[in-house]
């Protein structure tokens, strides 16, 4: 929950944190959900900067672990990984992928309808699908199949609520409701924490309102919430260059800790070389002296026996 928290404040720096100490946890636990759980929010921060194939291999690892359970929380995680899946493919206009995840993703929510018991995980799930698949369908050309779609979202509770009706809004602005675009967006505007105004939903509301005054001919509301879109970039491009900053402080004390360290243990290796060098030459002069102790004492042996050999002659 930090990690997505983060990603969505875009403190990229912090999300990475958190995902490597959940890992760590994860292992520590051998808790195979979490670790799914944990590549999802992974793929969610390489897409956001732009590492694509690391994105889809940290989704699809995910996927591949949620994939082998059977219990409620698999399936709605396996829901939401295939919902990851599909944003991202939408994002790189590559509709015919994100169709057939969102068929996969269907079979998934079927078997979600009949775990939950209570409904709500299910009718979060459906509510996020529909109103994907509707904006997709009239992307694809197919407008029946989109109103349809989007009927089913309005059946869900999810829709009612002032988060949900944001993820219709894309469909709404495609058909022309743009009247239904600024009422979803001015509710979310007044239930949201003022304070939390750096984010991504915030900036993709802006985005929204911002085009549906433009085409109501509301140019004024239109400018100002552009404004407010273009103020919020550039804090959070500020922040992202802080965070980038701080990661390369981070990078380059690492480096020159990594040197310091590689010349100490030079050091250390030379110094356990010279001490390897004085012990072989102490050796060798032990050994010669223990030599020229026997040599000296086989000469005295000779000498004495010389003498007594001269004595007696």
């Amino acid at each position: 929950l930090l990690s997505e928290l983060a990603v969505f404040s875009c403190s990229l720096l912090d999300a990475s944190r958190f995902i490597v100490d959940g890992k760590r946890y994860a292992e520590d636990i051998n808790d195979r959900l979490l670790e799914a759980s944990i590549l999802l929010s992974e793929g969610v921060i390489y897409r956001r900067i732009g590492f694509l194939n690391k994105a889809h291999n940290s989704l699809f690892g995910g996927i591949r672990i949620l994939e082998k359970g059977d219990d409620l929380n698999s399936i709605y995680y396996l829901s939401h990984a295939y919902g990851l899946l599909m944003i991202s493919y939408m994002h790189e206009s590559d509709f015919k992928a994100a169709w057939h995840v969102g068929h996969k993703r269907k079979l998934v929510l079927d078997l979600l309808k009949d775990k939950d018991k209570r409904g709500y995980l299910y009718d979060n799930q459906a509510g996020y699908y529909y109103s994907k698949m509707a904006y997709l369908h009239y992307l694809m050309g197919d407008k029946d199949k989109a109103r349809e779609c989007c009927d089913l979202f309005g059946h869900t509770k999810f829709s009612s609520s002032f988060r949900g009706a944001q993820e219709i809004n894309d469909y709404l602005l495609a058909i022309g409701e743009y009247t239904e675009v600024v009422r979803n967006v001015e509710s979310y505007f007044e239930e949201m924490d003022g304070r939390d105004t750096v984010n991504v939903f915030y900036s993709r509301a802006l985005q929204q309102v911002g085009t549906a005054y433009e085409s109501l001919g509301e140019y004024e509301k239109a400018f100002l919430s552009i404004k407010k879109w273009a103020v919020l970039q550039e804090i959070m491009r500020i922040d992202y260059e802080r965070n980038f900053l701080f990661e390369t402080a981070d990078l380059f004390n690492a480096l020159s800790n990594k040197e310091k360290l590689t010349e100490k243990d030079a050091r250390i290796k030379y110094g356990n070389y010279f001490m390897i060098l004085l012990v072989v030459l102490a050796l060798l002069l032990f050994f010669r002296l223990v030599w020229n102790w026997f040599v000296i004492r086989g000469n005295n042996r000779k000498m004495t026996d010389l003498i007594i050999e001269n004595e007696d002659q």
